[in-house]
């Protein structure tokens, strides 16, 4: 587990703050002053970062192999599955991708909540900070791991088989007839 994650996952298991003692708890119980915590480091003290944030959660199933099924204007899929020879169970979908480093191909992504870095650096080419921000780690065919980041207006995830063989796959079946 990276310094981040344990960041992030410790203050999950911060438990939350008790009421102040009222007049009920009788004399006694005095509330006890608590040092000021300083802000912690990490994704939510990041400029632009939205505190509700979290990496992204694929639904059950077997989400090995990955990758880049279809890139057109306004849209970027990748897709997902067990063996993307013939079909794939799972595509996430990026609206009006603005930033996007991701290898064409790759196995076993981990999502995370970006870094404060991986921020700066979208919205210091962007310009803005975007709808929605993934980040990943996946084996990319080579010795260390891979990063992946994606900036887009917005994410859908789509769950449901789709044939990699039938005419207009790459386009979720919205594929216009060749002229001819």
């Amino acid at each position: 587990m990276d310094p981040e994650q344990q960041r992030t996952t410790a203050r999950r298991a911060q438990p939350e703050a008790q009421p102040e003692a009222g007049p009920e708890a009788g004399p006694e119980a005095e509330p006890e002053a608590e040092p000021e915590a300083a802000p912690a480091a990490g994704p939510g003290a990041c400029p632009g970062a939205r505190p509700e944030e979290q990496p992204v959660e694929l639904p059950e199933g077997s989400w090995w192999d990955w990758d880049v099924f279809s890139w057109r204007p306004g849209e970027l899929r990748l897709a997902a599955g067990y063996d993307l020879s013939y079909h794939h169970g799972l595509e996430l979908v990026f609206a009006d991708p603005l930033y996007v480093r991701c290898p064409a191909a790759f196995q076993d992504p981990v999502f995370r909540v970006p870094t404060c870095e991986e921020r700066q650096a979208v919205e210091r080419q962007c310009g803005e900070s975007p709808g929605v921000l993934v980040a990943f780690e996946a084996d990319g065919g080579g010795t260390e791991p891979v990063t992946g980041v994606i900036a887009a207006g917005s994410l859908r995830m789509r769950f449901e088989l789709v044939l990699r063989y039938a005419p207009g796959a790459e386009s979720g079946g919205c594929a216009e007839p060749t002229p001819g």
